[in-house]
């Protein structure tokens, strides 16, 4: 039977490509009827991609949409191809696509069922269709039955054998009371077993390989390839944590096996999701700049790797370098990392549990788990929050854009001796400038919708443009110093529906190399700058930074805080320890600029725990309230709901003297035998207006000494030491040069419309190459910008005039361009001009 049905077709040209050498990324504002793309197969040069919003033909970089009529499902969940005949499952059954007509198939006519649990096509086009309700097999116009398969998955392979997986498990071995997975060959069915291997693979999905071959993802174990009929090889995955979410996976031209995670069944943004690419004993992880953490297809062709997800379609070479993910930094006695997935003192093997602050250096003792930043602000009478827990969170990597996506790297890495070989051979013949100095990200991407203005930087040649060649060089604080760049203003977090605020966040991670001054070797300082990058002004913004410090073992921790100090601090619970006898450090950070306005912590007691889930527990935790909107009341563990007497700082006393609050010393009220998870650290709110910066300072540090025999020696040496580092970063803040920010575009476009007069005359204006710049003072200098205020050309004068005769280089292609002249007062002026060669 078949039906002619009148279909909604929409064409997108697609001119929106992301503008780096990376994953190219097509949502909804590119053409796609949406976002959520859950299928991928090819015809010739069509890409058909399956979504929740009906089939996509992508051909010729034109996406042309089709969307059935208003009775049946347009979302499709599979997607199979035989000769330009598209078959896919739907909520209503099973949907045929072919020259532009849509035919249905439903329990009405040649289905067992609608609810259909795989389909696959064999090479002469017959279609297999699995269900729990039996088997179909359409053959042309011919439906054959055998309702005594149920069959939860099916593969065929290019020799055309078709696998059937016929349990929720399946068991490698047959070790089994009956067969977990047949093969038909044609005739009949036969159990299949591969008796060199042990595997129990659950939730067993075949996928057809481009190679033509099968292979099997699971929930539990990763990756498998079959060779010849049933020999199972199994692909050991990066980590421990990322087998349960490796869903698809296909192989490229090389051999290497592309794998996709997907995570939607735990609500945990789980580091090592994203796509793995296997080759070998080489594995690359590629978690930065896709357009969403859940994989649903991975497909290769020509060279191609293409993936469809929760938020869009992206394309990239087979050849394609994965972003930088983390880097290490360290003094002689500390060793830590820090994350691109925005997360301070942790790489990019994600594990819960692991610490990644190492004391001493090479000791494999780690104290601090991670830390962070929790926001909220208060917006149209709403509070919206933006936090990133332990695995979990609304942030995202890179500056705020259009797209959402990472146009380049996040992280950079420079030292101060890579600065000063800079400064002192930049103009030496054949020197060539450090990819750290080159790559600086003093300018965002603005073609992307990136703000101009992004990491500081020292403007030698006072142009406001960011030109290492001519001497501008980054701003850090320290010897070795980390830049990380984040922002809330992602729309596809799959499990945080919170509204955007529109923040970007810059972090700068420094040491210092003072290897005899123990405060300072002790510690690491971080500065957080926040950007209000919305249209909207913030008041009563809060800042928390969330931290989880552990001796060792998380639950033989102990908090405390230091109010006046503005620190706070973690000890051990116990004065001996198996590992570290009775020298035992301490850990803490320091607000070195601004004040610990509240201090609360978290435990699993039931209300003084933290829902990563419910964004109302991270408001109230910024206010220094437990989750059952209850004051910290001061005695005890600072929960008592009838409390009368009430702190903003939990545990604040001296541990030595009884008559303080401290988690030793309770007073009145529970022993606090609690092991606190999370520690918060409250600033005073503070208005943030739209393109205002907020500047925090921070110190991290151990305290230790090995002649202490008292843990708590360590803990009055940790603070004496955060004390100090705070006023060591202060002195060294204040004797640093002044630093700016890139405003090449502003400033060249300002220069040009405010002058009431003209301050320079060009002549000839259009010109074809050759160029006159007139101006009432002696010219010094001349540069030639493109409209994206990127430097084409740096003329060489060989003398000061205020008439300078240029010839502008041919390679340069035509279009508008800006003159900018230094003079010999210093002066900057420039003017737009035409070049038309």
């Amino acid at each position: 039977m078949k039906n002619c049905i009148l279909i909604i077709i929409s064409c997108f040209f697609v001119q929106h490509i992301n503008a780096q050498n990376y994953w190219k990324t097509y949502r909804m504002n590119d053409g796609l009827p949406s976002n959520k793309i859950l299928g991928i197969t090819f015809h010739q040069d069509k890409t058909y991609l399956a979504s929740d919003s009906g089939l996509t033909i992508f051909q010729n970089g034109v996406f042309t949409n089709y969307k059935p009529p208003i009775n049946q499902s347009s979302n499709f969940k599979r997607i199979r191809n035989f000769n330009d005949t598209i078959w896919m499952i739907s909520d209503s059954g099973l949907t045929q696509f072919y020259n532009g007509t849509f035919q249905f198939f439903s329990d009405k006519n040649g289905l067992i069922t609608n609810k259909i649990t795989d389909i696959e096509v064999n090479s002469r086009g017959d279609l297999w269709i699995s269900s729990g309700s039996g088997l179909v097999i359409k053959k042309g116009n011919n439906f054959i039955y055998d309702s005594s398969k149920v069959i939860f998955d099916l593969g065929i392979n290019s020799g055309d054998s078709v696998y059937a997986r016929t349990h929720h498990s399946l068991y490698t071995s047959g070790a089994f009371p009956f067969p977990t997975c047949e093969l038909f060959d044609g005739q009949t069915w036969k159990p299949l077993i591969d008796k060199t291997s042990h595997h129990v693979i659950t939730e067993a999905q075949f996928i057809t390989l481009s190679n033509g071959k099968l292979g099997i993802t699971s929930s539990n174990s990763g990756v498998y390839l079959i060779d010849s009929v049933f020999k199972v090889t199994k692909y050991n995955p990066v980590s421990y944590n990322s087998i349960y979410f490796q869903r698809v996976f296909d192989i490229g031209s090389d051999s290497s096996l592309w794998i996709g995670c997907n995570n939607q069944k735990y609500p945990v943004n789980f580091l090592e999701l994203g796509v793995q690419k296997m080759k070998s004993s080489t594995v690359q992880s590629y978690n930065l700049g896709l357009p969403n953490l859940d994989i649903n297809e991975v497909k290769c062709r020509n060279g191609k790797v293409l993936l469809a997800s929760n938020n869009g379609f992206a394309i990239a070479d087979e050849a394609i370098v994965p972003l930088k993910m983390d880097y290490p930094i360290s003094t002689s006695s500390i060793a830590t990392q820090v994350s691109a997935k925005n997360l301070l003192f942790k790489d990019n093997k994600f594990n819960y549990s692991r610490s990644d602050f190492q004391f001493p250096k090479g000791s494999n003792n780690n104290y601090i788990t991670s830390s962070s930043l929790w926001v909220s602000a208060i917006s149209n009478g709403k509070t919206l929050v933006s936090y990133l827990d332990l695995g979990t969170g609304d942030f995202i990597p890179g500056p705020i854009n259009r797209s959402n996506f990472l146009t380049r790297s996040n992280i950079y890495k420079i030292s101060k001796s890579e600065i000063d070989e800079h400064l002192q051979n930049r103009k030496n013949p054949g020197y060539i400038i450090p990819d750290a100095i080159r790559n600086w990200p003093a300018k965002g991407n603005v073609e992307e919708g990136e703000a101009e203005d992004q990491a500081p930087f020292y403007d030698v040649d006072n142009d406001q443009c960011y030109d290492p060649e001519n001497g501008d060089f980054p701003f850090i604080i320290g010897d070795t110093a980390i830049y990380l760049i984040y922002n809330d203003g992602g729309d596809f977090m799959p499990y945080y529906k919170t509204p955007s605020l529109g923040l970007e966040f810059h972090v700068m991670v420094s040491v210092f190399n003072q290897p005899n001054l123990k405060h300072i070797d002790q510690s690491i300082f971080v500065r957080y700058t926040i950007v209000n990058r919305s249209n909207r002004n913030y008041n009563k913004l809060k800042i928390g930074i969330g931290n989880i410090f552990s001796i060792l073992f998380g639950n033989e921790t102990y908090i405390g805080c230091e109010p006046k100090s503005n620190l706070n601090y973690s000890y051990s619970r116990n004065p001996t320890n198996s590992i570290l006898g009775n020298k035992i450090p301490a850990v803490g950070m320091k607000i070195i600029n601004d004040t610990l306005d509240k201090f609360i912590a978290f435990n699993n007691e039931p209300n003084q725990s933290l829902d990563f889930l419910d964004k109302n527990d991270y408001i109230k935790a910024l206010n220094g309230l437990w989750n059952d909107s209850s004051k910290l009341a001061y005695g005890g563990n600072g929960y008592k709901p009838s409390a009368t007497q009430f702190s903003n700082h939990i545990f604040p006393g001296d541990i030595r003297k009884p008559v303080e609050w401290s988690q030793v010393n309770t007073g009145s009220g529970s022993v606090g035998q609690e092991s606190y998870r999370t520690q918060l650290s409250i600033l005073p709110a503070v208005n943030l207006k739209q393109g205002d910066r907020k500047t925090i300072d921070l110190v991290y540090g151990i305290g230790f000494d090995s002649s202490n025999t008292d843990y708590i020696d360590n803990i009055n040496l940790l603070i004496d030491n955060l004390n100090l580092a705070g006023n060591f970063q202060k002195g060294v803040v204040s004797i640093l040069p002044d630093y700016t920010y890139s405003n090449c575009i502003t400033g060249l476009e300002e220069n040009s419309k405010t002058s009431k007069k003209p301050q320079i005359s060009l002549y000839p204006n259009p010109t074809s190459g050759e160029l006159n710049v007139l101006s009432l003072e002696k010219i010094e200098g001349i540069k030639v910008f493109d409209v994206q205020a990127r430097l084409v050309q740096n003329v060489e004068l060989s003398s000061s005039n205020i008439l300078q005769s240029i010839s502008l280089k041919k390679q340069i292609p035509n279009g508008i361009y800006f003159i900018q002249v230094i003079t010999e007062s210093k002066h900057v002026f420039s003017e737009k001009f035409i070049l038309n060669h």
